[in-house]
């Protein structure tokens, strides 16, 4: 409802859903280039998941940049209209605290700001080779009373061209 347009995504279940459990919930955003099907296609995730032997559920919607390119309506398209279908129609464990958000480069970005944003409905928040600016940070400083509950991972590669932006956010969010 918030983007006012259908939005795709893929849903990852374990295979013990439908059994009565509730389990804890991935949010999975790509890159840029990529689609809602990339973790599956070329990011290996079920192979990842079934080798850990996690269980919990993984949702890969459709984000091609929107925040990236100043569209914040994709803020309360995530955190609302998203998580609330999702805990609609799944058995998640419905709370803040059993609920992730991380993202692949522009993904990663978009993470980064909507998990600042909507502390009370993502737990753990995290960045994979994030393309960091100034609005990254903008939204850590002014937010950070109400992350303090929150885990934050960020990872990138040794070559990555954001990799400095990285270590400069990780600063950030340490100070805050």
């Amino acid at each position: 409802p918030t983007l006012q347009e259908r939005r795709g995504y893929v849903v990852y279940l374990p295979g013990s859903h439908g059994t009565g459990r509730r389990f804890a919930t991935l949010y999975l955003l790509h890159g840029a280039l990529d689609w809602e099907r990339t973790w599956l296609e070329r990011g290996g995730l079920v192979e990842a998941i079934e080798q850990s032997g996690l269980e919990l559920i993984v949702v890969m919607p459709n984000e091609n940049g929107a925040l990236f390119r100043n569209d914040t309506r994709i803020a309360d398209y995530l955190a609302r209209d998203l998580v609330g279908h999702i805990d609609y129609d799944f058995h998640t464990l419905a709370d803040a605290r059993h609920r992730g958000l991380d993202g692949l480069s522009t993904g990663g970005f978009t993470s980064i700001i909507v998990g600042a944003w909507r502390p009370w409905v993502f737990g753990s928040v995290g960045s994979m080779s994030g393309c960091h600016d100034s609005r990254s940070f903008e939204a850590i400083a002014a937010c950070a009373d109400s992350m303090r509950d929150q885990r934050y991972l960020l990872s990138a590669g040794r070559a990555e061209p954001h990799m400095n932006t990285c270590f400069e956010l990780h600063r950030s969010l340490r100070q805050h």
